[in-house]
Formats: C-alpha cells, sequence, structure tokens
C-alpha cells in the first residue's frame, strides 16, 4: 500500500521534532493572532524553549494581566495546533532604554 507524500513528511517531522519547532516559531510570527491586537502592543514574545514561553513587558500591570491571561491563551494556542506546546511562561519586563519604538 503507498503512503500519501503528505503522512510521510508528517512522520519524518514528528520523529525529528521539528513539527513541534515550525509550531514554535508560527507562534512567535503570528503572534497577535494568538493574543489580539492589544496585549500584542505590550507584550512580546522572545522564544519557547522546552516548552516555556519567553516574553517581554513594556510595563508592570500588562505582565500581571498577561500572567493573568495565561492560561486561557496557553490553551487557546495549543488547542490549535492540538499539542501542548506551550507549557509555562517566563515575563520579563523590557527596560526603557532597551525598549521598542511604537
Amino acid at each position: 500500500m503507498l503512503e500519501r507524500l503528505s503522512q510521510i513528511l508528517d512522520r519524518f517531522l514528528e520523529e525529528r521534532d521539528i513539527k513541534k519547532k515550525i509550531y514554535e516559531k508560527e507562534i512567535i510570527l503570528n503572534w497577535k493572532n494568538y493574543v489580539g491586537n492589544l496585549i500584542s502592543t505590550h507584550i512580546f514574545p522572545k522564544n519557547i524553549r522546552n516548552g516555556v514561553l519567553y516574553v517581554y513587558s513594556d510595563h508592570p500591570t500588562w505582565s500581571e494581566n498577561f500572567i493573568n491571561l495565561f492560561p486561557e491563551i496557553k490553551k487557546k494556542i495549543n488547542d490549535s495546533f492540538g499539542l501542548e506546546i506551550i507549557k509555562d511562561l517566563k515575563v520579563y519586563l523590557m527596560r526603557k532604554e532597551n525598549g521598542r519604538k511604537k
């Protein structure tokens, strides 16, 4: 029986844990789609490593708000991929001299 190329490719990516890395990059690149416009202007994703989402916040109040919303956002992201990609969160406060220009 012949396998479809897409099935072979999926198995190859999963066996080498590449699929999860692709999904992690997808989350970073399309951050606004996962968290919304308002949050994306104050919370900036840095990377995802070992299931931990690392983000920068431009203000302590936004850090706290995001921490409170994190379980809901984590579920939304993980459900969209059908995998547990995000397990935990680490929030860093940006220093003014390192802040993003708006």
